[in-house]
């Protein structure tokens, strides 16, 4: 039976641009020096990971937090 394993992305807007901020519920530590999500996600798909979901949360028109979820087939 095929088995997935899944990483939980929370993105939020840092230096003008959305960055990930927790991976899985850890904190990045310095989110200065983090990755774009358009590069991360670049990333992630190298590493043999799928985006399979995107999630915004936000009010009104106001968009203040992307949660990407990625999956891969375990070993």
């Amino acid at each position: 039976m095929q088995q997935w394993e899944y990483l939980f992305v929370a993105c939020q807007v840092h230096k003008d641009d959305w960055r990930p901020a927790y991976i899985n519920g850890k904190a990045l530590q310095n989110l200065d020096v983090a990755p774009t999500i358009y590069e991360y996600s670049n990333q992630m798909g190298k590493e043999g990971w799928e985006l399979v979901s995107l999630d915004t949360h936000g009010e009104g028109d106001v968009t203040y937090k992307f949660r990407l979820v990625f999956k891969r087939s375990k070993p």
